[in-house]
């Protein structure tokens, strides 16, 4: 039972150091994603930045 719950909180503890990661590598790309398609849309890319809304790592 305590090997169970130990991989668990490696599994999370995991996860939780992948995530900052991920956003850096495709942090850049997704906000540039994000922005064409607001402009597909007819909305104004500065929206993103007006809300605080981030994709690269904190």
């Amino acid at each position: 039972m305590m090997t169970v719950a130990a991989v668990a909180q490696l599994l999370i503890a995991l996860a939780s150091v992948r995530i900052p990661a991920v956003r850096h590598y495709y942090g850049a790309a997704a906000k540039a994603a994000a922005e064409s398609e607001l402009v597909r849309q007819g909305a104004r890319p500065t929206i993103l930045e007006e809300n605080r809304m981030r994709f690269d790592a904190v």
